[in-house]
């Protein structure tokens, strides 16, 4: 009878709850016959030649400072793997 017990205890329970917010995207209305409508009309998708981080004013040197980062990340990088494979600069 104890062992009854514990095996109702420790049996999988069906889950009462639903999944946070599924119940709101079931019920919202769709949109995608706007979006399509929009797309149609000549979209609003900016593509290669017009990509979305280069639109405010001062994006252009945000990016050209973030690629200026990752380009002295990257060299400062190498040379790093240079010198231990080398065996140079080494602090003693």
């Amino acid at each position: 009878m104890l062992i009854r017990h514990f095996a109702r205890r420790a049996a999988p329970m069906v889950q009462k709850r639903t999944f946070i917010g599924i119940d709101a995207m079931q019920k919202s209305p769709s949109k995608i016959a706007e979006a399509r409508a929009v797309q149609n009309k000549g979209g609003t998708w900016l593509g290669a030649d017009g990509p979305t981080y280069l639109k405010q004013k001062n994006d252009k040197y945000w990016t050209a400072a973030a690629g200026g980062l990752v380009a002295f990340a990257g060299i400062q990088l190498v040379s790093g793997y240079f010198h231990m494979f080398h065996g140079t600069n080494k602090l003693e």
